[in-house]
């Protein structure tokens, strides 16, 4: 799977950009930009967007003309670097870019006789997907260099986002969200966006007072289906969340209603279906346990003779494991493939109750009597290790998050400066 998802990368952005960027300007019907002494064809641009076409699904809450506008933008913006490169004759030798592709396979664990037919089967040879990274490669130094000299970090700024990082690592928070987007007609923005915002109202009031199924036969007058996609994300945690949405979910409620929310030239809706707030442990802990399994005893005697055995083994008139091997209700052939005797497991894989009872043990204690549906236990937990993440590992997490979006901010500014001193001559027509 991993193998066929890099090929498709690489079939996407080779066939659709850079195959055709050199291109000879003898197809002057197929020139879509010109910049300076190079162009963008209309093949590149079209093939690329009737790729993102073809994935809908994953796609269904961006605006298609944010979506074409975006990618045109990405092109123009990698043939402008590439441009900077060659003026500047920066380059990356050929063995870097091999060691490269290496690292990469080796990462995901692909053969590279595997890799190589898999390019074949795409009409892609290794030639290349080896252009193709190179390009990528001096495209993304070329961004790096022209904006990491403006871009400035507060000690503040870090502090403060690295304390939110800690506080939201102390909690697992799962949402279950359904996204509702109502997009606007760009082409009448006056009229559609009174208009969207009323629906937009209307949808509002059904969500809070539970009236509202999508497609059903009471909602389907009041809007037509294409003014109101849905996409229900299930249980999912903030780092899988959209990012334009995340800063809306601090401190929601189930059945919270967030909206409207104006991007991407519509409105969107959150509804919070469902909230899931754990605190995370952070250890793993090695145990051994004994089983005793409910029989035709009385309840007492049983448990008489279980705290009779713990006080032998607190005693020290016989060991933990020989007990185990002695009084155990598991054969021994049970417990060396169980999945939690005498092996590392996370702490949060057990229930809250046993959490609190584990939390209370030192190292070579003796837990009181556990029970279950099945039976009783006796744990003994072996050895803790903590599993909490550095103050350093939050700060550089923090850092690196602060430059990412100083980086883009950064490079829209010198894009649209650049752009002054660049001929351009746009070929395509309106819809782009």
């Amino acid at each position: 799977m991993k193998i066929k998802q890099i090929i498709c990368i690489i079939t996407l952005c080779f066939l659709t950009y850079y195959n055709n960027l050199y291109a000879s300007f003898q197809m002057v019907d197929q020139v879509g930009i010109i910049i300076n002494n190079d162009m963008i064809t209309k093949q590149d641009i079209c093939n690329l967007i009737n790729v993102f076409n073809k994935q809908k699904n994953q796609y269904l809450l961006i605006n298609s003309n944010i979506l074409n506008k975006t990618i045109i933008k990405n092109l123009f913006l990698n043939n402008i670097s590439l441009q900077i490169s060659k003026n500047y004759n920066i380059y990356i030798p050929d063995i870097n870019i091999n060691n490269i592709i290496n690292n990469i396979l080796m990462n995901f664990n692909i053969n590279i006789n595997i890799f190589n037919k898999e390019l074949i089967n795409n009409k892609i040879n290794y030639n290349e997907y080896h252009n193709f990274i190179k390009k990528e490669l001096i495209v993304n130094l070329i961004k790096l260099e022209i904006v990491k000299n403006t871009i400035v970090i507060f000690d503040e700024e870090v502090q403060s986002l690295k304390h939110f990082l800690y506080m939201k690592d102390k909690k697992r928070i799962q949402y279950n969200i359904t996204i509702f987007y109502i997009p606007i007609n760009k082409n009448s923005l006056k009229n559609d966006y009174n208009k969207k915002l009323y629906l937009t109202t209307i949808l509002i009031h059904k969500l809070k007072n539970n009236h509202f199924i999508l497609f059903s036969k009471k909602n389907i007058n009041f809007y037509k289906k294409e003014d109101i996609q849905v996409k229900n994300l299930g249980w999912i945690t903030q780092d899988f969340i959209p990012e334009k949405f995340i800063n809306y979910l601090d401190l929601v409620n189930v059945k919270d209603i967030i909206g409207p929310i104006y991007l991407d030239s519509g409105f969107y809706l959150l509804r919070i279906n469902n909230l899931k707030i754990n605190n995370n442990t952070n250890k793993k802990i090695l145990i051994k346990y004994i089983f005793f399994k409910k029989n035709n005893l009385n309840k007492k005697l049983l448990i008489n003779k279980i705290n009779n055995i713990r006080n032998m083994i607190i005693h020290h008139k016989v060991s933990f494991e020989k007990a185990m091997n002695l009084f155990s209700d598991e054969n021994k052939l049970i417990q060396s493939h169980s999945r939690i005797n005498n092996k590392w497991i996370l702490l949060e894989n057990f229930s809250l109750d046993i959490q609190k009872i584990i939390n209370t043990l030192k190292i070579n204690e003796i837990s009181s009597i556990i029970e279950n549906n099945n039976g009783f236990f006796l744990l003994k937990l072996i050895n803790v290790q903590d599993l909490s993440k550095k103050d350093s590992f939050f700060e550089k997490k923090a850092k690196d998050i602060i430059f990412s979006q100083k980086f883009f901010q950064e490079l829209n500014h010198w894009f649209f400066t650049y752009l002054s001193g660049v001929y351009i001559n746009n070929m395509l027509n309106n819809n782009y």
